[in-house]
């Protein structure tokens, strides 16, 4: 796959052209033949990242729905996006009885997170990380923010699923470890980087996920 054969579609599909830099028709989104050169994954993953993680008008979501198609003409990225979907599919099943709301793609890794609130306090997450396919590794986290003390505490546990089909078995081991008992002695401490403004911010966005079950 060629950055200017892509360009070129895509010039097709209302993108703009600035020098080696191809930008979307809203412009909140661009990339260079440097980076396409790179790996395309490098383009994709980002794009994927504000499609099916971050909140962006629908219409910026159809721009970029057009560039990971185009992508997905290259054999390697096809067979991420698809053990991605694959894994999205069987998480959507498992996380809506548990309280979990999921999302793709987050920081720009093919994964699938299932997130919520832990009883205890603070949040639980379980990231299924899409290694070569079928495999599946697997990672239950529960951090707790102390602003005022400015500390982060946390755990997390790996687990691996060999396919698909191993994954609802895998998420269920992965909700037992974070609802199960925990001595504080397996928490480690971690400094949250704090200018005063984050705390009511945080409170606010973890407010609208549910409660792990």
């Amino acid at each position: 796959m060629d950055f200017s054969d892509v360009r070129r579609e895509l010039v097709a599909l209302g993108w703009q052209c600035n020098g080696e830099t191809t930008i979307s028709p809203s412009k909140s989104f661009w990339f260079d033949r440097q980076t396409f050169a790179l790996s395309p994954m490098r383009v994709y993953a980002p794009a994927a990242r504000r499609v099916y993680s971050a909140s962006t008008v629908p219409s910026v979501h159809q721009e970029l729905r057009g560039l990971l198609a185009l992508l997905e003409r290259q054999t390697e990225i096809a067979v991420v996006a698809k053990h991605v979907r694959d894994i999205g599919e069987v998480a959507a099943r498992w996380a809506v009885p548990h309280g979990a709301t999921l999302s793709s793609w987050d920081f720009g890794y093919p994964a699938v997170r299932a997130t919520a609130r832990h009883p205890d306090g603070g949040v639980a997450a379980i990231e299924c990380l899409a290694e070569a396919a079928p495999g599946i590794e697997t990672i239950a986290y529960h951090w707790v923010d102390d602003w005022r003390s400015k500390v982060r505490r946390g755990w997390e546990v790996r687990l691996r699923a060999n396919s698909v089909d191993e994954l609802t078995e895998t998420l269920d081991q992965a909700v037992h470890a974070l609802l199960e008992p925990r001595p504080s002695m397996q928490y480690t401490t971690s400094e949250l980087d704090d200018d005063g403004s984050l705390a009511t911010a945080d409170d606010a966005y973890w407010a609208a996920f549910q409660v792990l079950r």
